[in-house]
């Protein structure tokens, strides 16, 4: 009798990932964003994202906004970069919210009421994960984005510690 061997995989999902429809540039919905819901994005280095079609590393533009009380992480990318879509299944996105953190179900709910009532958004809506096919490695290209933002400013913060230090 053959031996089949199940491997498990340790994938989770985004606790929220949100569609944004509207004809602002960037830079406007985010400061939309911040200035009406009290959130803090900032912008990042692009998201660098392979995609399976070209089979090359793309990149789109990317803000972070991380919650220290409730411990969660935001991120705002847009869909739309140099070399095409990110995820061509929503093509009426152009942006993705993307909340990471115990708690951000919940969040996302009310976070999609407000962004509804922004100025210049045409429509605001959840997707369903499970339905896009390449989630598996844009989620994890997003927690190796943030990683790499999380250890750029370690290094810099114990640079200005040095220097302050020097004098």
């Amino acid at each position: 009798m053959a031996r089949h061997s199940k491997l498990e995989s340790d994938f989770e999902y985004l606790d929220a990932l949100i569609g944004i429809s509207c004809h602002l540039r960037d830079y406007r919905l985010v400061y939309n964003i911040n200035k009406y819901l009290g959130l803090a994005f900032e912008k990042t280095e692009d998201l660098p994202v392979f995609s399976a079609r070209t089979e090359t590393m793309s990149e789109y533009s990317c803000y972070m906004y991380t919650d220290p009380d409730a411990l969660l992480t935001y991120f705002l990318v847009a869909n739309a970069g140099r070399d095409g879509m990110m995820l061509s299944q929503h093509k009426q996105a152009d942006f993705f919210l993307l909340i990471k953190g115990t708690g951000g179900g919940e969040i996302a709910d009310k976070l999609l009421e407000q962004i509804k009532n922004l100025p210049n958004i045409l429509t605001v809506f959840a997707i369903e994960q499970k339905k896009i096919t390449n989630i598996e490695s844009f989620i994890s290209d997003v927690e190796l984005h943030e990683l790499n933002l999380k250890k750029s400013l370690k290094v810099n913060t114990n640079e200005q510690e040095s220097i302050d230090n020097l004098y």
